[in-house]
């Protein structure tokens, strides 16, 4: 006689007991359901004061102010033509749009490297992954974040809006990667100093390596950055740290670059989903890189910040999230850009990694 499971005695009826016993396995997934704490919900459980501020009525009433301002505002400030006249109008604009409230809540996130911060920003609006997280031993936030109400001209869901940094602010950023370099290198030694020792020569190779990412995040296309060799031997050709002759190839070829890009130093990009959004806006949030490793050429170091735009009910009444690179971050375009951001924030929320106590 073949042996017979406990599923097919049980519906057979040769088990013998209790007839209303459960199989243990369906206690155990029944335990399990019981046991399952549903993900917190603060649009149910944070109820907003009751006042006309956050009712339907008003949001439509602030919505058609807007699209009004917006429609007498556009012509003037879309036209090429510029006189006394027209700088004076744009001017009230702008006075006159500011509006009689307090200014936005602007919330920095702080924090070393690696320690949850695009996590907890990703929790609390509670729509999916949009700050960018993630587990290596690097610093996963390479550009300032912000998470803010829809944007002006936002017709889909999800919205990015890429702010890059002006013209001189761009060279200031190369002639400091190319001053890090030559510092960095033998040819900066003093003879009279003596041989360095073995922190000093560490601390110089990785400051060079990180020097060299970045440049070849920008012009990996470049046959001088065609690879860490061929950017190593270029940028050694310095004969100093404000080198003219090299300062002035990378100049154009920045200009080149942006030029491509965008005519005003932004760039805005939507989607209906956050996936599609992220993977569209990719080059300006980190270096992206083909299967072999070798990076595709990628803005973000020339990024000033990135804005947001999300129909969310934590953000619709103006307050703003900021997720800010690792302050502890060794790359030091990343750091000084956090830091400038960091300054324009009302309030702060400091993120720690939770470990055991020791």
């Amino acid at each position: 006689m073949s042996k017979r499971g406990f599923d097919d005695m049980v519906a057979g009826g040769d088990f013998k007991g209790d007839p209303d016993a459960k199989p243990s396995d369906l206690i155990d997934e029944e335990q399990c359901d019981t046991d399952k704490v549903e993900p917190y919900d603060a649009s149910v459980k944070e109820i907003l004061p009751h006042s006309p501020v956050y009712t339907e009525d008003f949001e439509k009433l602030e919505k058609g102010v807007a699209d009004l301002i917006r429609l007498i505002a556009e012509p003037i400030q879309e036209t090429k033509f510029r006189n006394g006249v027209v700088n004076g109008l744009l001017d009230e604009i702008h006075d006159r749009t500011k509006g009689s409230s307090q200014e936005d809540v602007k919330v920095a996130l702080i924090g070393g490297m690696k320690t949850g911060k695009s996590a907890v920003i990703n929790s609390l609006l509670s729509i999916g992954m949009i700050a960018r997280q993630g587990d290596a031993s690097g610093s996963c936030t390479w550009v300032v974040q912000e998470f803010c109400r829809m944007l002006a001209k936002q017709t889909m869901p999800f919205a990015a809006e890429i702010h890059l940094f002006n013209q001189e602010d761009r060279q200031s950023i190369l002639r400091s990667l190319l001053a890090d370099f030559y510092r960095a290198s033998p040819n900066d030694d003093d003879p009279f100093d003596g041989p360095k020792d073995s922190d000093q020569v560490t601390e110089d190779f990785t400051i060079q390596q990180t020097t060299i990412t970045v440049f070849r995040a920008l012009f990996s296309d470049k046959k001088q950055f065609r690879n860490k060799t061929a950017a190593h031997d270029f940028l050694a050709e310095a004969e100093c740290e404000d080198d003219d002759i090299i300062l002035s190839q990378l100049y154009q070829w920045a200009e080149d670059l942006v030029s491509s890009k965008t005519k005003d130093g932004s760039v805005m990009h939507q989607s209906s989903t956050t996936q599609t959004l992220l993977w569209d806006i990719a080059p300006y949030l980190y270096t992206v890189e083909e299967r072999d490793g070798e990076p595709i050429t990628s803005l973000w170091p020339f990024v000033s910040h990135i804005k947001f735009g999300l129909d969310n009910k934590l953000l619709k009444h103006g307050i703003t999230l900021v997720d800010l690179p690792g302050l502890s971050d060794a790359n030091k375009v990343r750091v000084s850009n956090a830091m400038n951001h960091l300054r324009n924030c009302t309030h702060y929320m400091i993120v720690a990694e939770i470990g055991r106590a020791s």
